[in-house]
């Protein structure tokens, strides 16, 4: 199994040389899931997912939403 530092060190690489432009965490998230969707094949990337979906509650959060891959 491919760790998540394995998996996204040639997409810091790519942003080193300039092959990727990163100029907001909003390009950073998209940018990010166009890669990881393109290397993990089979792995679903959700970008600002409702933790209630998760935990079954939202309350006790500070924030709603939880960026993750799986």
């Amino acid at each position: 199994m491919t760790t998540v530092a394995e998996a996204i060190l040639p997409f810091v690489e790519s942003i080193r040389q300039g092959e990727t432009e990163i100029y907001n965490e909003f390009s950073l998230q998209h940018e990010l899931g166009i890669f990881l969707r393109t290397q993990l094949h089979g792995t679903k990337v959700r970008f600002e997912k409702n933790v209630g979906s998760l935990f079954g509650r939202t309350t006790g959060f500070t924030k709603r939403e939880i960026d993750r891959w799986r």
